[in-house]
């Protein structure tokens, strides 16, 4: 896959939900991806690694869904993989749909694997999402629960080999028919942060909520994106750099779907009465540590990423310093293609994926 500007060609959705690269020890660096493939007559989730000199290893098979004959009683369909890797260190989540949340994690690079359950039995969970920092890895899903689908949390302090219960972080009325979905986790400075969409006010809206450092109480769920009776915010996306937290996510505000961000510089605080929009310049000058403690700003303004006649959407996010770098899927030329940006001081670079 190649990054280039032109012609492009057609492409469907990628069977690599995410993509993660870290320096690994100083002598080398590698990438890794975990993807969906239905070689063998059945679901299963692959893993595979590229290092600088060496190229792309064999392709390794996790983990397979259970799917017995007719009547089927069992069906575990493993699905929408999520990838984080930290050092040598890989997590990879999985839904296995109608029976639970399951980890894939390697402490050597992907060698050897051990399979553990985050989350089971619970009913019908959906859109994993992970994030890894110091070796504590953390994930988030939607289920069933109460006749409506909400947000949950689980998280590990060592990589992925033990987890330490399950979190419920929404909790709709079961009476009425409000939902939460998509949920998306970033973790900086041993923060935990969360959005997810949810349409309790009629319509659907980003909510965020963050657990402090050393598992301090969650926060009030908080709404990033107003309410649009004729639109909503949906697919949020979640990553720290080192300026903060960048979310991204698909919004309907202008009529069709377009991409939109948003950033924050104090690690998602919260600021009200006379705080609100202090602290931007003064904090510059302080260690990135001590400026959310000091000084409080809030979630910037949405910034649009997109412009386009058809529906962008489905956008996820990676990060590498300062850098945050986007992709989603897009039909402005009449078919489904893969857009590509990279946003550093706010400048966008447009550009297009395409296979050569």
């Amino acid at each position: 896959m190649t990054v280039a500007p032109g012609p492009r060609t057609c492409s469907s959705a990628p069977a690599v939900w995410r993509l993660a690269s870290r320096p690994s020890p100083p002598t080398r660096e590698w990438s890794t991806w975990s993807g969906l493939d239905y070689r063998d007559g059945n679901w299963a989730i692959y893993h595979r690694k590229h290092t600088a000199g060496e190229g792309w290893s064999p392709e390794v098979r996790l983990a397979l869904s259970v799917v017995e004959e007719p009547p089927r009683d069992l069906m575990i369909m493993l699905w929408q993989p999520a990838i984080a890797v930290e050092g040598e260190q890989i997590v990879v989540v999985a839904p296995g749909l109608h029976a639970f949340v399951l980890a894939l994690t390697s402490t050597d690079g992907g060698e050897t694997w051990t399979h553990k359950v985050v989350a089971g039995p619970v009913s019908n969970p959906q859109e994993v999402d992970l994030a890894l920092e110091g070796g504590q890895a953390h994930v988030v899903w939607y289920q069933v629960a109460d006749g409506n689908w909400e947000v949950f949390y689980n998280h590990s302090t060592d990589g992925g080999l033990t987890w330490l219960g399950v979190k419920r972080l929404t909790n709709d009325d079961p009476v009425t028919p409000y939902n939460s979905y998509d949920p998306a986790v970033a973790v900086a400075d041993g923060a935990v942060h969360v959005v997810w969409a949810d349409d309790h006010n009629g319509a659907f809206q980003l909510f965020y909520r963050r657990r402090g450092i050393e598992g301090t109480d969650w926060t009030t769920p908080v709404a990033l994106t107003p309410y649009q009776p004729d639109g909503g915010a949906w697919h949020p996306d979640l990553v720290a750099t080192d300026d903060g937290l960048r979310l991204v996510w698909e919004d309907y505000r202008d009529g069709n779907a377009e991409i939109y961000t948003m950033n924050s510089t104090n690690g998602g605080e919260i600021c009200a009465g006379e705080q609100r929009g202090r602290g931007a310049e003064e904090r510059a000058s302080l260690p990135r540590s001590l400026a959310p403690a000091l000084l409080c700003s809030e979630w910037g303004a949405a910034t649009r990423l997109t412009d386009a006649d058809g529906y962008s959407v489905l956008p996820q996010a990676a990060v590498f310093g300062r850098t945050a770098y986007f992709v989603w899927q897009d039909n402005r030329s009449s078919q489904w293609e893969v857009y590509f940006t990279k946003d550093r001081f706010r400048v966008y670079l447009p550009a297009v994926m395409r296979d050569e």
